[in-house]
């Protein structure tokens, strides 16, 4: 960086915008970025910016100046570590060029997001480009904030959006009807015709209908100025497998020669010519003198200013609605929330090419979603993918036909087992993969991880959004998703998904964090990986029908004794939160380890452990359930034990599921009934619809 001709005094206030020479968009996901075209910063809203005089002669190079007083660049080893106290804090630093290293050799401006120190965003970028909200930038690899609100195009704004020098709009407009852009005189359009030379199916048809036919940008749609050079230019095709002429025409209603349509394959034709006045209206495309009955394919038109047309250059990443080859019948319906792909009978989805493959070791996937329809396929609703046919990687709401969210990275998989996306409400739900572990967030809060294992890295080189094998779509609407190629840390988890609240509030949607929430714990009889299917396990089974719907965890493992508990015991705590309205944990345990301890030291492991989860989270609800018989030898004589003392302390508990007083499944002989236990201990799925409803009476008498 050279010295500043300019530079600001940053200070927090508790109101006001930025306040400067002009105002930038932050590029990328900086809070604040610095523009040296024109001096000046953009910030973030409840600060301020004053601009200062320019440095004094001989300031150091890089250096900050404020009123005139010289502020030197500092090295990389003197910043603080980054912490949300110094979150915003910009600091110049000197010999870098991360702003973690000392591999460069030029200083830069850095910023502390509260978890590390980052360069500040810079340049002016592309015109208008849509801010990203806050998201952490490092290793992003695609993020749709769906903001585009019409058209075939979801950019990706994890990589900058190309310079936009066009006039007209951006170069992948829709011609036909509804455009409040073109005008057709002789011809007729349609959109989303063919492929265009990127090979997304977004190309329209133009066929001349009579003669005298063209295609025209209309005043006052841009004031020409008298004796500057314009440049128009189109992408054009035939339709018809024969060569074809046109020309175009500029604002002083002067024509170009005949042009040359090939037989075959895209070609761009441009037109340059120095506008006499205000004019009337540009023809990216009018038939010629003899009217030549024109039937081509036509994309990309450019109005710009200078003497030559600048490159197209295709977005990594970038979403077409409704795929390829595309189609209205597939295409996701522009809402103010972002899309609903409930549009078409709920058959709608995004596609987007790479152009580059991206090697993933690790990922974090967040999306805003609702749920709203039905689903096409039951048992499944995709968000994010890499392939629609054969993922290495997906997000979805449900999967394989049970009723949870899933993670997969490679042939890793994990269901958060607990929650449900199909409550009604909008959440921002994020999947994690760390390289050992498949983590879930709901709304900023973790709600389950399983450890999985390693796996061999994944190469990505498409996206989807709402689409697998064109057969299952997300039921709902999408306001967000975000792909990054590493694992993120809870902080960095809780700030993205405040971030991604942040834009959808903008758009009238607000995203609450569950007020109630639910963790269950025990062994096999409520392990949802093991023996009758989650969906059928009566902790499920009473979740489910519980309304409104309350988002939980489920921690139990099979073979645990309450000795295990107490090893998970502060996971369960961080599940927790003091901030919601209810917090309850359903406790059902002592298959493993009840006859072992016998009857009084398993209550008092019990309740000793019930204890200190309500120590550590104030106002915690206990729901235990009583212990179910097995034809195990010896055993029911200490849960009939057990039982009556467990009734007899409602010191640690705050309700009781008593299982064991249904006269199906509680009672010594049950167990032996091969209708409602499959081995003398575990229930069938007709003695999980037992004991459910029995379970959620319980909840719910405490929520």
């Amino acid at each position: 960086m050279n010295k500043l001709g300019y530079m600001a005094l940053l200070s927090a206030v508790l109101t006001g915008g930025a306040t400067a020479q002009k105002s930038t968009a932050p590029r990328n996901t900086d809070p604040w970025s610095y523009d040296s075209s024109s001096n000046t910063v953009s910030a973030p809203a409840g600060s301020r910016v004053a601009v200062g005089t320019p440095c004094p002669a001989g300031a150091p190079n890089g250096s900050v100046c404020m009123n005139g007083q010289a502020i030197a660049p500092v090295a990389v080893s003197a910043l603080p570590a980054a912490s949300a106290g110094n979150a915003n804090v910009i600091q110049v630093v000197s010999n870098t060029a991360n702003c973690t290293s000392t591999s460069g050799t030029n200083p830069m401006l850095c910023i502390s997001t509260g978890t590390a120190w980052t360069p500040l965003g810079g340049s002016g970028g592309a015109s208008g480009a849509a801010a990203s909200g806050g998201l952490l930038q490092p290793n992003l690899v695609a993020e749709y904030n769906l903001s585009e609100g019409n058209g075939a195009y979801a950019y990706n704004y994890a990589y900058p959006p190309q310079p936009n020098y066009n006039l007209v709009g951006p170069s992948e407009q829709q011609f036909g009807a509804g455009s409040t852009v073109w005008q057709t005189v002789g011809t007729t359009l349609t959109d989303e015709y063919a492929a265009d030379p990127n090979g997304d199916w977004v190309a329209s048809r133009l066929q001349a209908t009579s003669t005298g036919g063209y295609l025209a940008l209309p005043y006052p749609g841009v004031v020409f100025v008298s004796g500057q050079q314009y440049t128009l230019s189109i992408y054009v095709a035939s339709n018809t497998g024969s060569a074809q002429t046109m020309r175009m025409g500029d604002n002083n209603v002067n024509y170009t020669a005949n042009m040359t349509i090939p037989a075959s394959g895209w070609t761009r034709l441009s037109y340059t010519w120095t506008a006499s006045g205000p004019g009337y209206q540009v023809m990216p495309v009018a038939q010629d003198a003899a009217n030549d009955h024109l039937d081509i394919l036509i994309w990309g038109a450019q109005l710009e200013v200078g003497a030559h047309p600048t490159t197209y250059v295709p977005q990594v990443y970038q979403m077409v609605n409704g795929g390829g080859p595309q189609t209205t019948s597939h295409q996701c319906a522009w809402v103010s929330a972002g899309v609903d792909c409930t549009a078409n009978s709920g058959a709608s989805y995004m596609t987007a090419a790479g152009w580059q493959p991206i090697d993933l070791s690790k990922a974090t996937v967040y999306a805003a979603v609702k749920w709203t329809g039905t689903n096409v396929l039951a048992g499944y609703a995709p968000i994010l993918s890499d392939n629609y046919n054969s993922p290495h990687f997906y997000l979805t709401g449900q999967d394989s036909g049970l009723p949870f969210p899933r993670l997969r990275f490679n042939n890793l998989l994990a269901y958060a087992y607990a929650a449900s996306l199909n409550d009604g409400n909008w959440h921002v739900f994020v999947g994690e993969y760390d390289g050992a572990n498949i983590n879930f967030y709901l709304d900023g809060a973790e709600i389950a991880s399983y450890s999985v294992g390693s796996s061999s890295p994944i190469q990505i080189q498409q996206l989807f959004l709402s689409n697998f094998a064109n057969a299952a779509y997300w039921p709902g609407q999408i306001g967000f998703a975000a792909l990054y190629g590493v694992a993120h840390s809870a902080a960095q988890i809780a700030a993205n998904t405040s971030a991604i609240e942040s834009i959808m509030a903008a758009r009238g949607v607000t995203i609450s964090a569950p007020a109630k929430f639910i963790v269950f714990e025990g062994d096999s009889i409520t392990d949802p990986t093991q023996g009758v299917a989650a969906a059928s396990k009566y902790y499920w089974v009473a979740q489910s029908a519980i309304s409104p719907f309350v988002q939980g965890a489920n921690l139990a493992v099979s073979g645990s004794a309450v000795a295990d508990l107490v090893t998970r015991g502060a996971t369960a705590d961080g599940y927790f939160k003091t901030t919601r309205a209810k917090n309850i944990e359903f406790v059902f345990i002592g298959a493993n380890d009840a006859a072992g301890l016998g009857a009084t030291a398993f209550v008092a492991n019990l309740k000793s452990y019930c204890l200190a989860r309500k120590t550590a989270t104030p106002g915690l609800k206990i729901v235990l359930a009583t212990l179910l018989p097995q034809t195990t030898a010896g055993f029911n004589a200490v849960r009939d034990a057990v039982n009556p003392l467990i009734k007899a302390d409602p010191s640690f508990w705050d309700a009781i599921a008593d299982f064991a007083a249904d006269p199906t499944m509680g009672c010594d002989s049950c167990a032996a009934n091969t209708t409602y236990y499959s081995d003398g201990e575990h229930p069938t799925a007709a003695g999980h619809a037992i004991l459910g409803p029995i379970a959620r009476a319980a909840i719910q008498s405490v929520l």
